[in-house]
């Protein structure tokens, strides 16, 4: 919080809810009354409580609150009901064109990479990728020569 107002930003961006309460007394104290937006991604259903409190808190105390699908947003209102605040949240995929990131056409023998990119923690549940792979690598596009790469850090990585 102290950092915050030395800082003295227009926007305080949030991953996360948690911190919904020290963000907006920092922001009350700064000097440009800082915006606060909180980007939301943690899985609906993986939420704990605790969560779900911060995120209502985040409704009345955020300026902003951003998930990255309609799906993911109409959870939250679900969820949350007359609580809820659709003024405050809005919806801004990943950003990943996937025209231009698409495969071209390929052909036997040619070579396809798949690749990931996260912490490697529980949540993220790489054994479910893994398995999706093997079942690619077996029926799907069994002619093609197909590899997976994983990147990232995180409690898990000791396993691999």
């Amino acid at each position: 919080m102290q950092f915050i107002r030395k800082s003295n930003p227009d926007v305080i961006f949030l991953h996360g809810s948690a911190y919904i309460l020290p963000a907006r007394f920092a922001a009350l104290f700064s000097k440009r009354r800082s915006k606060i937006i909180v980007r939301e991604t943690q899985a609906n259903h993986l939420k704990t409580q605790a969560q779900w409190v911060s995120l209502t808190g985040a409704m009345f105390l955020a300026n902003h609150i951003v998930c990255l699908t309609g799906d993911f947003k109409k959870q939250i209102q679900k969820k949350l009901g007359w609580l809820y605040r659709s003024n405050k949240v809005r919806v801004i995929s990943n950003g990943i064109n996937l025209d231009l990131y698409r495969p071209g056409n390929k052909t036997a023998g040619s070579q396809v990479v798949i690749g990931m990119q996260s912490r490697l923690v529980k949540i993220k549940d790489h054994l479910t990728l893994l398995k999706a792979f093997s079942i690619l690598k077996k029926k799907t596009w069994a002619q093609l020569r197909v590899k997976l790469r994983i990147a990232g850090d995180g409690d898990l990585k000791k396993n691999w």
